[in-house]
């Protein structure tokens, strides 16, 4: 049986804003994720839907503290971080 790895994040707040363009039925959609960390980390891995046919989830954009950049592979968000609230990053 397959176990699930922790995370080292608790999600604390979400807020989502959608906009939806009824000339191109394009849905513009903003998530805004807080959360803290539960132990020092370098990136954190997010669960996305990926896109087929140029429809579903796409990233543009992050932006945060510590946030120096992000990859997206299939279905996985991959956050990279510089610096984490405080806590030394593991080497």
């Amino acid at each position: 049986m397959a176990g699930f790895a922790q995370r080292p994040i608790d999600a604390e707040q979400y807020r989502f804003s959608i906009e939806l363009n009824d000339q191109n039925d394009t849905i513009y959609g903003k998530a805004e994720i807080r959360f803290r960390f539960l132990y020092p980390a370098q990136s954190v891995n997010l669960d996305l839907y990926k896109t087929k046919g140029g429809k579903g989830m796409k990233v543009t954009e992050m932006k945060g503290r510590g946030i120096r950049a992000f990859r997206r592979e299939q279905e996985q968000l991959t956050v990279f971080f510089s610096a984490l609230n405080g806590l030394p990053m593991i080497q």
